[in-house]
């Protein structure tokens, strides 16, 4: 048991993850009633849905305009953020716990403890599919774009992995069935949204 617990914290990111992130102040309020609709329709920032998995942000400067929730653990590296919101996690897999070796009795102080968001979630990759990814590129297998600045204004979403190498400016949705990759320089974004839907969002910028 100790063992299956040590592998759900040392995973950075599995399960069901949908990101967005905007780093202007002005944008924590809907320009408009397209906005208002899309944050109603999903009232998170960040999330994290599958138990076994998290949010890690490693950057040097993190600004997060929104809620945040897993039902894993929250972790940053951040030396310097400023997160404008709620960050909610699984209280059960933050402290060290005393596992016996029954597994029913440990199973059933463990099913008590988990919050439940799927209420809010269960239909989410349809949500977000119809909603950001309508009009979207779309790229069979894996896609990787490596250019010194990369702007994205319209919705890219791939069937495999997907993977940005440079100074990245996110005024769109992207999104994958695999893993998403934004790494090499500063990740800017404005009403964005990054999603995987089995996959890892790993970010490896200087800031986000």
């Amino acid at each position: 048991m100790k063992q299956k617990r040590s592998e759900k914290l040392k995973r950075i990111v599995s399960g069901l993850l949908s990101l967005s992130m905007i780093t202007s102040v002005s944008a924590v309020l809907p320009a408009n009633a397209d906005a208002v609709s899309k944050q109603e329709a999903y009232p998170y920032a960040v999330f994290a849905a599958d138990e076994l998995g998290g949010i890690t942000l490693n950057v040097d400067g993190l600004t997060v305009n929104g809620n945040a929730c897993t039902n894993g653990v929250y972790s940053t590296t951040a030396k310097y953020a400023n997160i404008n919101g709620t960050i909610s996690e699984n209280e059960a897999l933050v402290v060290d716990e005393v596992v016996t070796d029954d597994e029913t009795t440990t199973d059933a102080q463990d099913s008590t403890k988990p919050f439940d968001v799927s209420r809010d979630m269960i239909y989410i990759h349809n949500k977000l599919m119809t909603i950001w990814f309508n009009n979207s590129r779309n790229f069979d297998n894996d896609y990787t774009l490596s250019e010194m600045n990369i702007n994205l204004n319209s919705p890219v979403y791939v069937t495999g992995k997907m993977s940005y190498n440079g100074n990245v400016a996110l005024n769109t949705a992207i999104g994958a069935v695999s893993d998403v990759t934004l790494s090499g320089g500063n990740l800017n974004g404005n009403n964005a949204v990054i999603y995987s839907k089995f996959g890892d969002i790993n970010i490896d910028e200087s800031q986000a």
